[in-house]
C-alpha cells in the first residue's frame, strides 16, 4: 500500500494605509479710491481656507489550505 499526503497552506495579509492632507489658503485684498465730487472708497477681503483629508486603509487577509490523501493499494 502506498500513501501521499500533501499539505499547502498558505496566508496573506496585506495592509495600505494612504493618508492625503490638502490645505489651500487664500486671502484676498483689494482697495480703492475714487474721486469725483465724492469720495468713493471701496475696500474688500476675501479669504478662502479649504482643507481636504482623505484617509484609506484596506486590509486583505487570504487563507488556502488544500490537503489531499492519495491512496494506492
Amino acid at each position: 500500500s502506498h500513501i501521499v499526503h500533501k499539505s499547502y497552506i498558505e496566508h496573506k495579509s496585506y495592509i495600505e494605509h494612504k493618508s492625503y492632507i490638502e490645505h489651500k489658503s487664500y486671502i484676498e485684498h483689494k482697495s480703492y479710491i475714487e474721486h469725483k465730487s465724492y469720495i468713493e472708497h471701496k475696500s474688500y477681503i476675501e479669504h478662502k481656507s479649504y482643507i481636504k483629508h482623505k484617509s484609506y486603509i484596506e486590509r486583505k487577509s487570504y487563507i488556502e489550505h488544500k490537503s489531499y490523501i492519495d491512496t494506492f493499494l
